[in-house]
């Protein structure tokens, strides 16, 4: 048993990625998402979920999460230990990551994963957690932002999509986004 690639897409000034075809099916009881070098388009934009339902595509689920944000800068003149209470019954998008000041800084990037648990039960709330790590430059000082967020998305329906976006408009830039699945 192991994590099976179902697929990769590559953000190239995309307005979202969509994981539609296959999506979440019950080949598999877990699924996780991996991130590699996100950038906005637009500067301070956060990376962002949201899933669906059937056939649907008006992604507005409701969510119930916390979040844990720990920073630090490379100058010691900076640090950062948040907990955020996250979002509670809210249909918009699930925020997952922090976001640097300038995105089109060659040296910032986003990085982490989105792991699903059993998304195609049709019986209870689905669980996830999501790991998400941001380098960014301004001047000569460097940040390096940890991004934590668990919760559930407050369906007992079968999750069949999901979809990537800047949070609050604007492009995903660049970034690979692969779906692995667990049998």
């Amino acid at each position: 048993m192991g994590w099976t690639h179902i697929q990769t897409q590559t953000a190239s000034n995309s307005s979202s990625i969509d994981f539609t075809s296959p999506g979440f099916t019950t080949d598999y009881h877990e699924y996780l998402f991996l991130v590699t070098n996100y950038q906005p388009i637009t500067d301070g934009k956060y990376l962002a979920f949201q899933v669906d339902v059937g056939t649907a595509t008006t992604y507005g689920q409701t969510f119930s999460s916390t979040q844990l944000t720990a920073g630090h800068a490379t100058n010691d003149a900076w640090n950062l230990l948040e907990v955020h209470t996250g979002q509670s019954l809210d249909a918009g998008y699930q925020r997952l990551s922090y976001s640097g000041e300038s995105s089109s800084e060659s040296e910032m990037g986003v990085s982490g994963y989105l792991r699903f648990f059993d998304p195609s039960n049709g019986v209870h709330s689905k669980m996830f957690e999501s790991v998400f790590n941001t380098h960014y430059k301004s001047g000569a000082t460097e940040y390096a932002i940890d991004y934590r967020v668990t919760g559930k998305i407050d369906t007992t329906t079968a999750l069949t999509r999901v979809r990537f976006e800047p949070l609050d408009e604007g492009n995903l830039g660049v970034g690979k986004f692969a779906m692995y699945g667990l049998s």
